[in-house]
């Protein structure tokens, strides 16, 4: 027979509370932690309190009259400050009933809002004849209230209420009401004909820039053009077509070659006068132009290459960057190297001659 040792009632029990600890464990971390909502601070909570409180102290006939606004209001600026929808929307709830019990206001529950309330204590009101008809009513079965002898009685009741508030008509009131306002709109639609003066409507209601009253008078209107002035010789017209601006082909000519002549300028090289005979030419001659171009050719090498001092004639000089060459000409270099032999010969001589 199996026999259960001190040392192995130790461990069981071990393996329990270690196994009962990671059950809580786990259980503890699967309930998820509750959303905590973004809030006001203390002093712009106050501060927001007492502003929303005078505006509900100014509320007619009760405090609740403002209620909406104060609460859309304060839930807009704050989305507008970048909090999210819910977290302004609490933040506008406690701030307005905070601000209601601060003013005195004291919601009523829905019992007080209905209009069969009574007092505490007091019997509701009991109706025993119809609210339409006035004949007497049989008590309900299941003990709600009942207005109405029947159903009839109460779509009556409700039209006449509808009827009396302007929000029902009858269906004769109804296409009176639609006559009248199609002719009001045809009578504004009312307008003059272009072209032979008469008075008509446009056929469709939706054709509000009609300018004619038929078809005739716009093909008419279309071919009779009113006068133009030439814009070349300044005689008045009458074009065949709207685009024509010159009376005649002649002054079309005149003007479209004084467009196209290109006008006197002056050459940007030797600065003589000359009559350009297309536009973008900037030089009198050809000659000028080659001119201009090899001085603007030696100008940009002028600007790239440095320059250097013979020391042989002492003359200024242009040479590449990389280049190595110290004299301006080879007869400066080689009576450079003539020199240096002669002093390296006789050293008498050129200490003499210094």
């Amino acid at each position: 027979m199996l026999q259960i040792t001190p040392e192995f009632q130790a461990q069981l029990r071990e393996f329990l509370a270690a196994r009962e600890q990671n059950t809580e464990i786990r259980e503890r971390s699967s309930i998820s932690a509750a959303p905590r909502h973004r809030q006001l601070g203390s002093g712009a909570f106050k501060r927001l309190v007492e502003f929303v409180a005078g505006i509900l102290h100014e509320g007619r006939p009760t405090l609740f009259a403002f209620e909406a606004g104060c609460r859309h209001g304060v839930r807009s600026s704050l989305c507008l400050q970048g909090w999210c929808w819910s977290d302004a929307d609490l933040a506008a709830a406690s701030v307005l009933s905070t601000a209601l019990a601060l003013a005195g206001g004291e919601r009523p529950s829905w019992q007080q809002g209905q209009p069969e309330y009574t007092q505490d204590g007091h019997s509701p009101i009991e109706r025993t004849r119809c609210v339409y008809c006035h004949r007497k009513m049989e008590p309900s079965e299941n003990g709600s209230e009942k207005k109405f002898c029947s159903h009839l009685c109460r779509v009556v009741h409700t039209n006449r209420i509808a009827r009396l508030s302007g929000e029902r008509v009858s269906r004769a009131e109804y296409f009176a009401r639609i006559a009248v306002e199609k002719k009001l709109r045809i009578e504004q639609l009312e307008r003059d004909c272009e072209h032979c003066g008469k008075a008509f409507t446009p056929k469709f209601t939706n054709q509000v820039k009609q300018r004619f009253c038929s078809q005739q008078c716009h093909y008419d209107a279309a071919r009779v053009l009113s006068a133009k002035q030439c814009e070349h010789c300044g005689t008045s017209f009458q074009p065949r077509r709207s685009a024509y601006k010159y009376c005649s082909p002649e002054c079309g000519r005149t003007a479209g070659s004084a467009a196209l002549r290109a006008p006197a300028a002056s050459c940007q090289w030797c600065g003589a006068c000359y009559d350009r005979k297309k536009h973008g030419l900037m030089f009198c001659s050809r000659s000028c132009a080659t001119q201009s171009a090899q001085a603007a050719a030696t100008a940009s090498l002028d600007r790239r290459r440095p320059e250097r001092q013979c020391p042989a004639c002492k003359t200024m000089f242009r040479v590449k960057p990389s280049s190595p060459k110290t004299f301006c000409t080879r007869q400066c270099a080689s009576n450079s190297r003539y020199r240096c032999s002669d002093v390296s010969q006789n050293p008498a001589a050129s200490e003499r001659s210094e």
